[in-house]
Order: C-alpha cells, then sequence, then structure tokens
C-alpha cells in the first residue's frame, strides 16, 4: 500500500502548500472543490470520495504517515526507506 500512498501524499502536499519540496510553484489543475478540500486538510478518502469501509481508516492513516515522513525526512529520503523496507520485508518472507 506505501507504494500507491506515496505519490498521493506527496501531490497532497504539493497542493496544500502551493510548491514543490524544491520549492517551485506548483499550481493544481485538479478542480477547485478538491484543491480547497485539500488545503482545508481534507482526509484522502474524503478527497476521492471513497467509501467509509472498514478499509478507509487504513487508507487514511497511510497517507498521513506518508506526507508525516515526506515533511520530515524529504521525498527522496521517504522513497529509498520505502523502497529498502519493502525489500527487507519481501526477502524475510521469501
Amino acid at each position: 500500500m506505501k507504494r500507491i500512498i506515496l505519490p498521493v501524499a506527496a501531490w497532497l502536499l504539493a497542493v496544500r502548500e502551493g510548491a514543490s519540496e524544491s520549492g517551485q510553484p506548483y499550481h493544481a489543475k485538479d478542480t477547485q472543490s478538491a484543491v480547497t478540500a485539500i488545503q482545508q486538510g481534507a482526509v484522502i478518502s474524503g478527497i476521492l470520495g471513497l467509501e467509509n469501509c472498514e478499509h478507509t481508516k487504513v487508507v487514511d492513516d497511510e497517507c498521513y504517515q506518508a506526507m508525516l515522513d515526506i515533511q520530515t525526512h524529504g521525498l527522496l529520503a521517504t522513497l529509498k526507506n520505502c523502497s529498502e523496507g519493502d525489500l527487507l520485508n519481501e526477502t524475510a518472507s521469501a
């Protein structure tokens, strides 16, 4: 799930902050209602209109954690950690 959520979290941060991690302006080409919801701090399930089901909280929590990781460590380090962690988990279960 982290491989799917990470780009979504990066997109949410860029829309919320109006800039990329490098500081370049980011002009969202999404609908104004989505941009407004993101800027007001809506969770991903609400933005995407996902039904409230048993997995909705997991998706929202994973996205929130990915956003924190990106803000704390940067996108490149977060991608690297996610990739290495997944490889370690796959190796351990093989």
